[in-house]
């Protein structure tokens, strides 16, 4: 199963200088704890609330309990890079649509909520 992550790189409204290299690593460390392996990134422009900023989507792959342990540790990656929320899909294999037509979002206080539609915006790898 493929487990898609997409972070957003401004703190606020501004990206701190190593805020892309901290988020390629906190992914890299999760695939190396949990045993998944990375498919596939993309780096691209992107706005959030009215905010340019640039925005990574990471494919990572495993079994299905790794993709479930991973979502569990989100949160605490969010926190780590300042972030509100992470954002994520899952999808059966490489290439497949994603499971649902809505990224679900891990909060950094834990929460984990439905979030907006891949319609507005669409998955990029």
């Amino acid at each position: 199963m493929d487990l898609i992550l997409s972070f957003g790189l401004n703190v606020g409204t501004q990206e701190p200088p190593d805020q892309f290299s901290r988020t390629m690593l906190e992914a890299l460390r999760l695939a190396g704890r949990i045993k998944l392996s990375v498919c596939a990134w993309k780096l691209f422009d992107s706005m959030y609330e009215g905010v340019p900023e640039r925005a990574i989507h990471v494919r990572l792959r495993g079994d299905i309990s790794d993709v479930a342990d991973a979502i569990l540790e989100l949160s605490e990656i969010a926190e780590e890079l300042q972030q509100e929320c992470i954002a994520f899909a899952t999808a059966r294999h490489f290439g497949a649509l994603p499971c649902s037509d809505k990224w679900e979002l891990a909060y950094s206080d834990g929460r984990i909520e439905d979030g907006c539609s891949m319609h507005d915006f669409p998955v990029r790898i």
